[in-house]
């Protein structure tokens, strides 16, 4: 009988470490679990937040080229504008330089007119 019992309790104690080895185990499969679970949550965390400052930043970078876009366009029109007065006043310019020809011309037919004159009364007398 004591034979029969300690073979029970070696049965129960075997029972129990194969238990625990297998509660062990189970314990150390969940937790290598909810680890890879953590580190898959983290790594999408990080993602998103990855996406959202690339995001950022592209929005930045659409502002600054439309803004640049603008100041473009603005620096253009005044160019334009700019070669528009230019070519006025240089249109202008000619003009009064012809104003001025066509003024000493006339002076100097007049002056020559005069001397003309002025010979020919001269030599009369």
């Amino acid at each position: 009988m004591e034979d029969s019992i300690r073979r029970e309790l070696e049965v129960e104690v075997c029972t129990k470490l194969d238990a625990e080895k297998a509660f062990k185990k189970e314990e150390e499969r969940l937790l290598k679990a909810l680890n890879e679970k953590e580190q898959t949550v983290l790594v999408m965390s990080m993602e998103e937040d990855l996406i959202s400052t690339v995001n950022s930043y592209f929005s930045e970078i659409t502002e600054i080229q439309i803004e640049t876009s603008a100041i473009l366009e603005t620096l253009n029109n005044v160019e334009h504008q700019r070669k528009l007065e230019i070519e006025e006043k240089n249109k202008s310019c000619q003009e009064e330089t012809e104003q001025v020809v066509e003024a000493r011309v006339t002076v100097e037919l007049h002056v020559s007119a005069k001397k003309n004159a002025n010979n020919t009364f001269l030599l009369r007398d």
